[in-house]
């Protein structure tokens, strides 16, 4: 499979086992979210979405296509190391940062950026600090300090003024995604790792709004009323979201698509939009393909699916639910039909009735008269 076919095919995500915040940052096959008048990324349609990360999994499996392809791909360049450019280097690491199933594709990809570290490629700077940050995070032992100096050197030292494949504007969101979000993140699983407190573990990631000189006043998923509510979330709560909230999250799970808890968190962010159907499916995703088992994201997951199912979004609800919701309507529009019938065509018949019953009296009083006549025209004996 040529190159330039299956790298478009994946676009520029990060695809990793391990949990990898640092976004991979791909030299020649970016492409980012739109970004609208006030700076802010639009969120992908949930259906594209998915099926975006659905594309990225099919490289998972290394003895099919696209990934034997790719794995092929990586390796005719990893065996020929000493021939490629610098760009080249960078863009074969970040190809085999992106075969999750790959063990061997941290190692490689470190090794391969390593005469890089203290001196990059003039304008890879960014990238190569950004994907050594990724590939210190899918080690199998996560280096998650190492892993966040070198995403920060990447945003402090070698902040890029220009990405290709990427807009001013969407250079910017990324960016600030990447600062105020990305770095964050890393900080954030570090602690939850540390915490030996019980339901640790189970906590929601603390992700918006973005801390505030080391303080933060974390989002509650809750309505009016103090609990969670389907469909809804408190004003108050709801102020503290950024208006990008969903993309930023979409695109961490881009970077990282098996990630139960940032499912988890999109699961909540369209709840508050009141989407049951992608709150519904993105529950479902954290827990079923993902394994994310929390009991709260379950207790979530239950109140919100009778939503879903109420909104009877056929299309969603699948073929048979559509033939169900078809059979439905023909049955409403039958008995409509019958119900016409019975307004307007028993009085019909009623008035055919009496006409008819008028004209058969008519006929029985004329025989009896030519009767009546016969008779008395007959002489008496």
């Amino acid at each position: 499979m040529a190159r330039s076919q299956t790298l478009a095919l994946l676009l520029a995500i990060c695809i990793s086992v391990q949990e990898c915040f640092a976004g991979l940052y791909h030299p020649d096959t970016l492409a980012g979210f739109e970004i609208d008048a006030n700076g802010n990324a639009i969120a992908a349609p949930f259906d594209t979405f998915v099926a975006t990360v659905n594309l990225i999994k099919k490289a998972d499996k290394l003895d099919d296509e696209p990934g034997a392809g790719l794995l092929k791909d990586a390796l005719d360049r990893l065996a020929r190391r000493d021939q490629l450019t610098p760009p080249e280097r960078v863009a074969l690491a970040a190809d085999l940062l992106r075969l999750r199933t790959y063990a061997k594709g941290p190692v490689d990809a470190f090794e391969l950026l390593r005469p890089y570290r203290n001196d990059p490629p003039p304008g890879l700077g960014f990238q190569v600090y950004m994907l050594i940050s990724y590939a210190l995070m899918q080690r199998a032992e996560p280096d998650v300090q190492a892993a966040f100096d070198n995403a920060e050197s990447a945003l402090i030292d070698f902040k890029p003024t220009a990405i290709p494949g990427l807009s001013d504007a969407q250079l910017r969101w990324y960016l600030k995604m990447e600062r105020q979000y990305g770095l964050p993140l890393l900080r954030i699983r570090q602690s939850i790792a540390k915490d030996t407190s019980p339901g640790a573990a189970e906590r929601l990631d603390p992700l918006f709004p973005p801390r505030v000189k080391g303080k933060s006043d974390p989002v509650r998923f809750v309505g009016e009323e103090g609990i969670f509510a389907p469909g809804t979330l408190a004003a108050a709560e709801k102020a503290k979201l950024p208006p990008d909230a969903i993309a930023v999250v979409q695109q961490l799970i881009l970077w990282n698509p098996d990630d139960g808890r940032l499912w988890w968190l999109l699961a909540e962010l369209y709840n508050a939009e009141g989407d049951y159907r992608a709150a519904a499916r993105s529950y479902k995703l954290a827990v079923d393909e993902a394994k994310f088992t929390a009991t709260e994201l379950r207790r979530h997951s239950s109140e919100v699916l009778p939503g879903a199912i109420g909104l009877s979004v056929a299309a969603d609800l699948g073929q048979v639910a559509a033939d169900a919701a078809r059979n439905q309507f023909d049955r409403f529009a039958e008995v409509e039909r019958v119900q016409k019938i019975r307004r307007v065509g028993i009085p019909l018949a009623l008035v055919l009735m009496a006409v008819i019953y008028w004209q058969f009296r008519e006929m029985q009083r004329r025989w009896r008269a030519r009767r009546l006549r016969a008779t008395l025209s007959q002489p008496i004996r």
